[in-house]
């Protein structure tokens, strides 16, 4: 996000938002949300990046791989 709101935007507001617009679509409750990666970084554009995993019954299940080790580094705008 540009530094002029980086400042003044709240991370967890933002997470919300995100959150409350994914309702009914990827989940039917946020209660349902076991874990959540939250940052904010400054960038001349807004961008969200979303990855959501389906835990299973196994502990196995739960562990979350490093998301960005997949983006390949071309698809990165600065």
């Amino acid at each position: 996000m540009p530094k002029s709101s980086y400042l003044v935007k709240d991370v967890d507001n933002m997470a919300k938002s995100i959150l409350d617009a994914f309702r009914g679509i990827a989940y039917d409750d946020n209660k349902q949300i076991d874990s959540l990666f939250v940052s904010k970084c400054v960038s001349a554009k807004w961008r969200v990046w979303i990855a959501l995993k389906k835990l299973g019954d196994s502990p196995k299940t739960w562990f979350v791989e490093p998301l960005m080790a997949k983006v390949p580094t071309e698809s990165l705008i600065v």
